[in-house]
C-alpha cells in the first residue's frame, strides 16, 4: 500500500507562464500563534523547558534500577513514556525554527504534535503510577527511603507536569488566517 502525503491538498500545481515548466503553489491556511513575536519566543523557551524537565526526570527514573522495573505492567507504559517525550521535543525544536505564520504542515508538525505528545504523556505517565503503587501494595513496601518511592515521585511528577503542560499550552491558541 502506497504512503500518500497528508499536506498533498494544500499545495496545487500551476503551469509556468509561457509554458515553461511547472510551479508548485501552497493553498492551504496560514496559521499564528495569537501572541506577539516576542511573547512566541518565550512561550517556545517555556516548552523547552518543560520538554528538558521530562526528559531529565526520565532518564533518572531509568537510572534507579528499582525492582518493580521487572515487571512488565510498570516497564511497559515507562518503556513507551519516551516516545511522547520524544515527540514533544522534536515539535518544540519545530516551533522554534517556523515563521510567525505557519502552513498547517508547520502547525501539525509543531503545535499539535506537541499537544498530542503532552496527552500521551499524562495517559503513560497515569499508567506507570499505577503499574508502581499496584506493585508496591502488592509487595508490601513500606520504607519511604526505597528506590521504589523514588520512581514513584518520578512518575508522579511527568503525570502532575505533563497535565500543567497541557494547561500551559491552552493559553496560547493559534488562530487560522484569512
Amino acid at each position: 500500500m502506497a504512503r500518500r502525503n497528508k499536506y498533498v491538498k494544500d499545495y496545487e500545481t500551476r503551469e509556468q507562464e509561457g509554458g515553461k515548466g511547472k510551479t508548485i503553489i501552497y493553498t492551504g491556511k496560514y496559521y499564528k500563534m495569537d501572541v506577539s513575536e516576542d511573547k512566541r519566543k518565550v512561550v517556545g523557551i517555556c516548552y523547552l523547558g518543560f520538554q528538558i524537565a521530562f526528559l531529565t526526570v526520565f532518564g533518572l527514573m531509568g537510572l534507579l534500577n528499582t525492582e518493580s522495573s521487572r515487571k512488565v505492567y510498570v516497564v511497559l507504559p515507562y518503556m513507551f513514556l519516551f516516545l511522547p517525550i520524544y515527540y514533544g521535543l522534536l515539535g518544540t525544536v519545530k516551533l522554534f525554527r517556523t515563521k510567525a505564520e505557519m502552513t498547517f504542515a508547520e502547525y501539525d508538525q509543531s503545535v499539535l504534535r506537541i499537544r498530542k505528545s503532552a496527552i500521551g504523556m499524562v495517559s503513560l505517565a497515569v499508567a506507570v503510577v499505577v503499574g508502581e503503587v499496584v506493585y508496591l501494595v502488592s509487595n508490601h513496601v513500606t520504607n519511604m527511603a526505597s528506590l521504589e518511592y523514588r520512581f514513584l515521585m518520578g512518575a508522579v511528577f511527568l503525570a502532575v507536569a505533563s497535565f500543567l503542560f497541557l494547561q500551559v499550552q491552552s493559553k496560547y491558541k493559534c488562530v487560522e488566517q484569512n
